[in-house]
């Protein structure tokens, strides 16, 4: 996780292995690494973390020159606020353009993901203020608002309607 040191996201990690919340599994080779799975117990904290987060993002709307925003945070608040309306329909992609890495929303047979980089061929671009797009996301603004606002918006936009509501 970039910007967090590895120390205190070992202790954070710890805490949550004993608190009953996650626990770790070796990958299967050849991939070296541990992955961690929510247990029972920390999979009952979904709802709770999700109104932590709808109650958050109005704190986010006013951003600080010392602000930092780092693409991959998207992840917490596209798994919230946007939901596959069309699981049947056609893979699609978003780009998102709001800091100095870029981060993709994948949305297919009804799940959402998010992972840094960007994409081949997205089907919309979100460029600009990270606190607009997550606005948009949240409901707070239409996309109309936050263009008018600055946020760029570039393909196709039913892509939003899919997803947002």
């Amino acid at each position: 996780m970039p910007g967090i040191a590895s120390n205190l996201l070992a202790d954070r990690i710890r805490e949550l292995e004993a608190a009953g919340l996650v626990r770790r599994e070796d990958a299967p080779p050849p991939v070296a690494t541990t992955l961690f799975h929510l247990t029972d117990s920390g999979t009952e904290l979904a709802p709770a973390l999700a109104a932590i987060g709808r109650w958050g993002v109005r704190y986010m709307a006013k951003r600080s020159e010392n602000d930092e925003f780092q693409g991959h945070w998207f992840a917490f608040p596209a798994s919230f606020f946007l939901r596959d309306r069309d699981p049947d329909g056609p893979p699609l992609q978003i780009e998102l353009r709001a800091a100095s890495s870029p981060a993709v929303i994948e949305v297919s047979g009804g799940s959402i993901r998010t992972r840094p980089g960007t994409a081949t061929a997205p089907d919309l671009v979100l460029s600009g203020d990270p606190q607009l797009i997550l606005a948009l996301f949240a409901g707070a603004r239409s996309a109309t608002e936050a263009a008018s606002l600055g946020l760029q918006i570039s393909g196709d936009t039913r892509v939003l309607e899919r997803l947002l509501g």
